[in-house]
């Protein structure tokens, strides 16, 4: 999310309009610094005032969740895939997805590639023109238990991260000015960047006392 955010200016401003907002509604002491104001918004808010934190984290993880869901067929039959019966699950075999074949579909997405966090909102709702057409928290019977949790842990993450730095910027090893590393579709499971890609920041006066 940082990296993505990093490249992008306006959902950086964004987001710190958010960050700085939630805080003056839960604490008008200006004399704080925004990161001991933010230290006073309660749970509630913390799961329910960052809209625009939860998008960035939305399109963050169609971007970048790769590999294959698997699920095998325990039922003891085959279980059919269409109405006719011709195409079947055979028992105790696995059935596979490739997220990424959903997730980078330009028939669903827009300009695929691209980090564009609006795609979400009602007046375009991507995600929503076919089903499970975003599958980043799972889907079925059993999706993420732990969803609630990794959320509340970002919007913590985040909105500390934009309240205590400012200037932004990704870079290389070197320190000339990059963007964010490729999206590499042929990986199973969660990795590390091929290219490393490093963030470079300042300090942001207002934010913290540090």
């Amino acid at each position: 999310m940082l990296i993505y955010l990093a490249d992008n200016q306006e959902w950086y401003n964004l987001v710190r309009k958010e960050v700085d907002s939630v805080a003056n509604q839960h604490c008008s002491d200006t004399s704080l610094s925004l990161a001991d104001r933010l230290m006073q918004v309660p749970i509630e808010a913390w799961e329910s005032a960052f809209p625009t934190i939860d998008l960035v984290l939305k399109e963050s993880m169609r971007l970048q969740l790769q590999g294959s869901a698997f699920r095998k067929n325990t039922s003891g039959r085959p279980i059919p895939l269409n109405k006719a019966g011709t195409e079947v699950i055979p028992a105790d075999a696995y059935a596979a997805f490739a997220v990424a074949d959903i997730h980078h579909n330009p028939e669903i997405y827009t300009d695929s590639e691209s980090f564009d966090p609006a795609r979400y909102l009602p007046d375009r709702a991507e995600d929503k023109k076919k089903q499970y057409g975003w599958i980043g928290w799972g889907v079925g019977r059993h999706p993420c238990l732990g969803m609630r949790f990794a959320k509340l842990e970002n919007n913590v993450i985040t909105a500390f991260w934009v309240a205590c730095f400012e200037g932004a910027e990704l870079v290389d090893v070197d320190g000339n000015k990059t963007v964010p590393p490729e999206v590499n579709k042929n990986f199973h499971s969660a990795h590390k960047p091929e290219r490393k890609v490093l963030v470079k920041y300042r300090v942001r006066e207002s934010g913290s006392k540090i």
